[in-house]
């Protein structure tokens, strides 16, 4: 049996990757990439016979870059269980509608399959710093949102949620403080850390990095969409779990 990072075709870094936790970010969101991948192997496994004998050629082998191609030929490989994360990311979404009408899966969850493209490859070509915690958050939220949807076993679903509490810690940890005001002490229901949605998009979701004191109405900082916005208590509300 192939081991995980092959299987993913990803490497696993040490301690030179100074934004992230080797010990338990990044190796945990490598095992969620891993869950993505088991996944998505059993609904392609369950969806593609259905367009007969062929399906193999018709609907993965030549659905495959130029690359996965050659490799696959190569090597053999004639079950789904020889493909990597890539190669089956890259067939689900050339054959999103034969999936999606078999998992009653929306529009949304396509996106996030294309967002797990980028992830994947990404994470298989890591700089030599590591990634910023932010970066890691939006990655791990993502995962977690996809995996939900395509329902992976709640292993899956709880190592998703690992990565994007630990990345969420360290967000809180290293957010700035305001040069002019200094952090508030917790004013209200929502304190730094919190998952919140904005009350005008329920959808966008993001955590807080920090709270700022002054007179008036409590702000809260929140990153959400791979930034750093600031809000009033008023336009943003706890996000349901």
């Amino acid at each position: 049996m192939r081991s995980t990072s092959r299987a993913l075709g990803l490497r696993r870094f040490g301690a030179h990757c100074t934004n992230l936790d080797p010990k338990t970010l990044l190796f945990v969101l490598h095992d969620t990439l891993n869950q993505a991948a088991i996944t998505l192997r059993a609904i392609l496994e369950k969806s593609l016979p259905s367009h007969g004998s062929n399906w193999w050629t018709d609907c993965v082998l030549d659905q495959l870059s130029f690359q996965q191609q050659r490799l696959a030929l190569e090597k053999g490989i004639t079950r789904l269980s020889g493909l990597d994360l890539a190669a089956l990311l890259r067939a689900a979404d050339k054959n999103w509608q034969t999936i999606s009408q078999a998992g009653g899966f929306s529009h949304e969850v396509r996106n996030w399959l294309k967002e797990a493209q980028t992830i994947r490859n990404r994470w298989a070509h890591l700089p030599p710093g590591g990634l910023p915690p932010t970066d890691a958050y939006r990655d791990a939220d993502t995962l977690s949102r996809l995996l939900g949807a395509i329902g992976a076993e709640p292993v899956a679903l709880a190592e998703a949620e690992q990565a994007r509490n630990k990345a969420l810690q360290l967000i809180t940890n290293k957010a700035p403080t305001s040069s002019v005001l200094p952090p508030a002490t917790p004013v209200g229901p929502i304190n730094k850390g919190d998952l919140v949605c904005l009350k005008a998009q329920p959808d966008s979701v993001g955590a807080v990095v920090d709270v700022l004191a002054g007179p008036g109405e409590p702000r809260y900082q929140v990153f959400h969409d791979g930034k750093v916005v600031t809000y009033y208590a008023s336009q943003i509300e706890l996000s349901e779990p």
